[in-house]
């Protein structure tokens, strides 16, 4: 994961856009930080986010995700 980021107001997002969780502040630690997947809804929240599936994974997750916790993948 990398550094601090200043958060996003949501304009530079779309659906189809590859983004990356970041940590969010969760009872028992976020088990979705650091996972990546594609925006598909929005929401007056933030997104809702289909992340890609890991090799040990059965069902495909779909995660709303505020706005200030997302940042774009660049590959």
């Amino acid at each position: 994961m990398t550094g601090p980021q200043p958060p996003s107001d949501g304009s530079d997002f779309a659906i189809g856009d590859r983004v990356r969780i970041r940590l969010r502040p969760r009872v028992g630690g976020d088990r979705f930080a650091g996972r990546i997947g594609t925006i598909v809804r929005t929401h007056f929240a933030g997104f809702y986010v289909r992340l890609d599936m890991s090799p040990r994974e059965r069902v495909q997750k779909t995660e709303l995700v505020e706005t200030q916790y997302l940042a774009p993948v660049t590959d």
